[in-house]
């Protein structure tokens, strides 16, 4: 007997299932007894942004300069240009909203709080507040640095030997040589969540 309710909870009931297999391929689905528990599979060590934009339709910023590297800080989209300065840009509509003097600063971190450059000619890397563009240090890393990656505790640099850095007064906690030559620094660094 086909009856309408009956069809509408084998429906409900299929969609119900759907979504629970999307979930669990998904990893948000844990099981406990009979009872099922949404939770995201989330790595403490990991970084993660909290905002969403609705998606641009322009295809490119006029940005003027010569830009290099690119970073998010949760809020605005700062660009390292090779004119020695870095440049805000709101991310909604590209409107550049301010540009900070800062030596080189060809690669561009973010550690939650500041900032961060490097400076290849100056053979260090530049800590900036980023409300204001103060630069709050200039710490020395030994050669040319051209990557720079934040692991959710230190900032690595990557040059001659790859740099650990301690944020809050860029004392160096670590280097560590990975058989690049002066002439030939790392070119990008990534963190997985476990490693460089």
């Amino acid at each position: 007997m086909d009856h309408p309710g009956m069809r509408q909870q084998g429906m409900c009931a299929r969609f119900a299932l759907a979504a629970v297999s999307f979930l669990t391929l998904a990893g948000l689905v844990s099981r406990t007894g009979a009872q099922e528990i949404l939770s995201p599979p989330m790595n403490p060590l990991q970084v993660a942004t909290s905002h969403w934009y609705a998606a641009n339709q322009t295809t490119q910023f006029t940005l003027g300069g010569f830009p290099a590297g690119v970073v998010f800080d949760d809020e605005f989209i700062w660009i390292g240009n090779f004119n020695n300065t870095i440049t805000k840009v709101r991310p909604t509509d590209g409107t550049v909203l301010a540009s900070y003097p800062v030596p080189d600063p060809y690669v561009l971190a973010y550690d939650g709080a500041n900032l961060w450059a490097t400076d290849c000619n100056g053979r260090a890397v530049t800590k900036i507040h980023p409300s204001d563009g103060t630069i709050l240090g200039s710490f020395p890393v030994g050669s040319c640095s051209a990557a720079l990656a934040f692991d959710g505790a230190n900032i690595w640099v990557g040059g001659h030997n790859i740099v650990k850095l301690r944020p809050s007064d860029g004392t160096i906690l670590g280097s560590f040589d990975i058989g690049n030559t002066n002439q030939n620094p790392s070119q990008g660094m990534a963190f997985d969540g476990a490693n460089i």
